[in-house]
């Protein structure tokens, strides 16, 4: 019989590594399904209406719900998003760092990509606010 032990900092580096894998994969899906199911209405509402004999409306006026265009890129989400990628990681590593055991002490710098990415976001959000001037 094996002796298999499960420590907490095994346990906590398991649930951070499947919410990272995880979260970007649940939110592709749930806009997906929200996608399809406004396509269903659109399609339902146009059976209805062909049934009743009223008139059409053109396809194209439903275009953007179908294939939504891209928008223009916003500034300000850069640095949004690299604000709260920053916050998160920089949180991630105190709670890292106080909660995890002496022996995985070391893993507490696990979430620093993610705080680089944050203030690779923030510059680019200062260079493209100036250039956009």
């Amino acid at each position: 019989m094996s002796n298999w032990r499960i420590s907490i900092g095994d346990l906590i580096f398991a649930i951070a590594l499947a919410g990272v894998f995880l979260t970007p994969a649940w939110i592709s899906y749930l806009q997906y399904r929200a996608r399809r199911r406004s396509s269903e209405m659109i399609h339902q509402e146009r059976m209805a209406a062909m049934g009743k004999g009223i008139p059409l409306p053109e396809l194209s006026n439903f275009a953007p719900i179908l294939s939504p265009q891209p928008k223009h890129p916003n500034p300000q989400a850069s640095l949004l998003t690299g604000i709260i990628s920053l916050c998160a990681s920089i949180g991630a590593m105190i709670v890292m760092f106080i909660v995890l055991p002496l022996e995985y002490r070391a893993f507490w710098i696990l979430p620093l990509p993610l705080a680089l990415i944050g203030i690779g976001l923030m510059i680019y959000y200062v260079l493209f606010r100036r250039n956009a001037k």
